[in-house]
């Protein structure tokens, strides 16, 4: 397995950086501790945290993992395809500056909630930002206050501590299926044997527990991979939406703007130019 690790700020406050894991496996690697929390945002690929010998949290570019301080934990690399990861490191004094300590005691059971489009977005572009170098310290800063608190906050209804441990394997179980090949015509059916649950049942225990239908978290997950190719490849965008598993340059494109406020051209352009902060605020503003 090959890791890279890369730091782009210590502010005291916030560390931010990036892994990039390739080469992985499929079964836990060995225990791991961090000194403090830290906030996982993959871009692409999946992961899996394992705490203890049941509980297991998989990691999308749909979704945020928190890894809790001083709490050990192994990960593996469902399909073997690795992933790319924005890091947020940061102490227990600034989750309670944003409010997100209830759910720093409740996080070694379960995952965040669903990024947010905006987040979605802000995270891919401020990604790009560091291989660029075109960023600054303090808009970093900022960004990364406003991230965590999109991704740490509970959710009341769709926290999945409020589900029996088999519902959350289920999931996890579909979330790790999906975003392992987001391209792939899923049906019920194919997750349900994945899951090892009933398509019915798969389908309302995924909705109460997410707050969406699988369908659209399917769409997500190829929204997901084609913010990645729009920011870090240079391919027509006909050639991305088919790429990321949609039936045509129309269809994309309208599924594109209905979740994330702009066309995907709008979004490369502005990705290109400005500054994650500036992309952050588009997003934002089209999506109230």
């Amino acid at each position: 397995m090959q890791i890279t690790r890369r730091t782009f700020l210590d502010s005291g406050i916030w560390q931010i950086g990036r892994v990039d894991v390739r080469d992985a496996s499929a079964e836990p690697g060995d225990e791991e501790v961090q000194a403090t929390n830290v906030l996982v945002l993959p871009v692409a690929g999946v992961f899996a945290k394992h705490e203890g010998s049941r509980s297991r949290v998989v990691g999308t570019p749909n979704d945020a993992v928190l890894i809790r301080a001083e709490r050990p934990y192994r990960l593996s690399y469902p399909a073997g395809i690795g992933d790319r990861c924005l890091t947020i490191r940061f102490s227990d004094d600034v989750a309670s500056e944003v409010g997100a300590t209830a759910h720093l005691e409740r996080a070694e059971s379960s995952a965040a909630p669903l990024l947010p489009a905006p987040a979605m977005a802000a995270r891919n572009v401020l990604w790009r930002r560091f291989h660029t170098g075109d960023w600054d310290p303090i808009e970093v800063e900022e960004l990364s206050g406003w991230l965590v608190e999109q991704a740490l906050p509970v959710r009341g209804a769709h926290d999945r501590d409020a589900q029996p441990s088999e519902h959350r394997a289920a999931i996890e179980a579909v979330k790790e299926a999906v975003s392992a090949d987001p391209a792939h015509p899923w049906t019920l059916g194919e997750l349900g044997r994945a899951a090892s649950v009933s398509p019915y049942h798969l389908s309302r225990m995924f909705r109460r527990a997410l707050g969406t239908s699988i369908y659209r978290y399917v769409v997500r997950a190829r929204l997901a991979m084609a913010l990645e190719l729009l920011v870090e490849s240079e391919h027509e965008l006909t050639a991305v939406g088919l790429a990321s598993g949609f039936s045509s340059h129309s269809h994309f494109a309208a599924r594109f703007r209905a979740f994330f406020g702009v066309t995907p051209s709008a979004f490369r352009r502005a990705a290109a130019r400005g500054a994650a902060e500036d992309l952050r605020r588009i997003v934002t503003a089209t999506a109230n």
